[in-house]
């Protein structure tokens, strides 16, 4: 998070498949921005390309 002034992240969790979700609350007026990125966890014995999902919101709170 660009800034943390703005959303203050309230819980975040990742499950062993790769998901993520997260729950913010808003603090005050302004603008941050949102960002991760998704690797590929491979089941065992399998193999996985070098791909890398980024993801990017802005958010804006008024």
């Amino acid at each position: 998070m660009s800034d943390s002034t703005v959303l203050h992240r309230i819980k975040g969790v990742t499950t062993p498949r790769g998901d993520a979700t997260a729950r913010f609350h808003a603090v005050k007026n302004g603008t941050t921005t949102l960002s991760a990125q998704r690797h590929c966890r491979p089941d065992r014995g399998k193999l996985c390309p070098l791909v890398v999902v980024p993801w990017k919101v802005r958010v804006e709170v008024k």
